[in-house]
């Protein structure tokens, strides 16, 4: 039996090299050939379909019929299975046929003759359809035929039997019998039941061919120890009782983490997995903080009473962002068709992928904009709005006073509020100031201010206006009167004092 060895630089030790035995490794890598693959198609279908093919060059009618058989305008170089659409519940496709072995009981009924010499038709079995009398079409659109096996009897004189071929072909000798054949269907039918079937599909065994494996060494080497690989090779001729392997480096080194990482498309579905249960978990639990946080300072009640629209909109995005994270998480499935197809499984995992990515990010995004929404409307609905003060004269003598009162407890614990008086005269526009004053308000948000000022005769208007202090305010005037925290009044008219 042949040894394959390691034989690497660090493995010596005093000063003899120790190789180490890797032929465990080495035979398992070169048992584990790709698994056959099938394309799986329905005799009737393929009978109607290259039946009604134009007239064309016989080429280009193998080509058509090629397509025909496998769905694919490129087909892969896997042989065509014909089964009646009766005798399987699987759509035409390309699939493992261990797979289809496992699922399908006709399949497995004929598979294992293949290559059987005492077989009729190798790999070949018939499908008996029975049809009314006067029936011409294969199996058309009035609906499925009563069916049986070819063991079944025929029992009512009314009905004949339609013997369906099946078997295991190759395409590219089945499509050119086909495109040489005349466009009738039992000249179909004649073709593909004399149609020599694939000796053997099973592919499992070693091919005496060219080969090549990597494996890891077991024993690692250097300081510190590290894992290396060996090469070994062969091109499928006798082999020396040894075998000596080479260290992985350069292209080969390349290929090998290629294989682990871009070849494993898996991995990098599970990772991504992983980051949207992290952004799940981060959104979940900084929603519950936020609103723990909003409840037990009384926010979400002052949120639901100021703006209760923006808070149930800001509910809907949040909650919309975690089930676009969470809804990938729980549908996921295997690959259709051949797991071992890298075509088959890469658009499938890249599938899966760009639905993480576009999902992760959806999310975020209604979340980012949930906060936004449940934050700042409150925030600025929030701040008290500017009051008004009230005005009371005394014109009982002169000069005419007047008294400017606030007195407000909504404002912002700590903030300063300024009255500012101005007198206006009869086509004064601009106005003369003629008292302020200011206070702050206390912890619980309350505010008391007086002034009273006494006015100049002649004076028609008066205006006050109340303001936070270093806030820029708009005019306050008789012809501009809708600024907050604007009050404007006329000056009453002072009693006329008589004379004895």
């Amino acid at each position: 039996m042949t040894r394959y060895l390691c034989v690497d630089a660090r493995h010596e030790r005093d000063g003899a090299l120790r190789p180490v035995d890797l032929t465990a490794q080495v035979r398992l890598e070169r048992e584990l050939t790709p698994r056959t693959s099938v394309y799986l198609a329905a005799t009737e279908r393929v009978v109607r379909e290259v039946r009604d093919l134009p007239p064309s060059d016989p080429f280009d009618r193998a080509i058509a019929i090629r397509r025909i058989l496998t769905g694919t305008s490129e087909p892969a170089d896997a042989p065509v299975m014909l089964m009646s659409e009766h005798a399987v519940g699987r759509s035409p496709g390309l699939y493992e046929l261990d797979d289809l072995r496992r699922t399908e009981p006709a399949v497995e009924r004929l598979t294992p003759r293949l290559g059987d010499p005492h077989s009729s038709n190798g790999a070949s079995d018939d499908f008996m359809q029975l049809e009314d009398e006067g029936s011409d079409e294969l199996s058309g659109d009035d609906g499925p035929r009563r069916t049986s096996s070819r063991r079944g009897l025929l029992t009512r004189p009314a009905q004949r039997a339609r013997i369906i071929p099946q078997g295991v072909f190759s395409g590219r000798d089945l499509s050119e019998r086909l495109a040489q054949a005349p466009a009738d269907e039992g000249s179909l039918l004649e073709v593909i039941r004399s149609m020599p079937a694939l000796s053997a599909t099973n592919r499992g065994e070693t091919v005496d061919g060219p080969w090549r494996v990597v494996v890891q060494c077991p024993v690692a080497e250097g300081d510190p120890p590290l894992g290396h690989d060996t090469v070994f090779t062969g091109m499928g001729d006798p082999e020396s009782t040894v075998v000596y392997g080479t260290p992985a480096g350069g292209w080969d080194a390349t290929l090998e983490h290629a294989a682990e990482t871009d070849l494993d498309p898996a991995a990098a579905v599970s990772r991504a997995e992983r980051r949207m249960n992290v952004l799940l978990l981060a959104e979940v639990l900084l929603a519950a903080v936020l609103l723990v946080v909003a409840w037990w300072s009384g926010s979400l009640a002052l949120a639901a009473r100021v703006t209760p629209g923006w808070l149930g909109l800001a509910l809907a995005l949040g909650l919309g962002a975690i089930v676009f994270a969470a809804v990938p998480l729980f549908s996921t499935s295997d690959p259709p068709g051949n797991p071992n197809d890298t075509f088959v499984v890469s658009r499938y995992y890249g599938s899966r992928l760009e639905m993480l990515r576009w999902s992760a990010m959806i999310s975020a995004a209604l979340f980012g904009l949930a906060l936004i929404t449940g934050l700042v409307p409150p925030i600025l609905a929030a701040r008290p709005a500017i009051p008004a003060a009230s005005v009371a004269f005394d014109a009982t003598r002169q000069p005419v006073t007047a008294t400017a009162r606030l007195a407000a407890g909504d404002v912002s614990p700590g903030e300063t509020m300024l009255i500012e008086m101005r007198e206006f005269a009869l086509g004064d526009p601009t106005g003369t100031t003629i008292g302020h004053a200011t206070a702050s308000a206390s912890a619980s948000g309350h505010v008391d201010i007086a002034e009273t000022v006494a006015l100049t005769p002649g004076a028609r208007y008066l205006s006050v206006q109340v303001s936070r202090l270093g806030t820029p305010t708009s005019p306050c005037t008789p012809q501009r009167t809708s600024a907050p925290g604007c009050t404007v009044v006329s000056v009453p008219t002072p009693p006329t004092t008589g004379t004895a």
